[in-house]
């Protein structure tokens, strides 16, 4: 298995970008790609070009779903995972409480 992921990402890796500059040799990503830079704390640019996933696909912070999708998380499963779904026309509300009490109100 490990070898199956080494080959992947050897073969992004070798993907020739047109876009967005990407990576040590400054390569540009297609118009289905974006530059996935992971957050190593280094000076070098190790961006890689990776495709955008499609309707359906699995994604996260590092697998981007295509424009206007977006990347919801899957609802009454037991092992929780993110797909790529179209965009939802309504607002999810809030969970974070918006009334907090200060000291001229009563506080609990």
């Amino acid at each position: 298995m490990f070898k199956s992921i080494l080959i992947t990402v050897l073969l992004v890796a070798v993907v020739t970008c047109q876009e967005e500059e990407c990576g040590l040799f400054k390569k540009k990503c297609k118009e289905n790609q974006y530059c996935y830079r992971p957050d190593l704390n280094l000076e070098l640019d190790l961006g890689v070009c990776l495709n955008y996933m499609k309707k359906g696909g699995f994604c996260d912070e590092r697998l981007r779903c295509e424009p206007p999708l977006e990347c919801k998380e899957m609802e009454n499963s037991f092992i929780k995972f993110k797909i790529c779904h179209e965009p939802s026309d309504e607002t999810v509300p809030s969970t974070f409480p918006t009334d907090i009490p200060d000291e001229d109100t009563n506080a609990p």
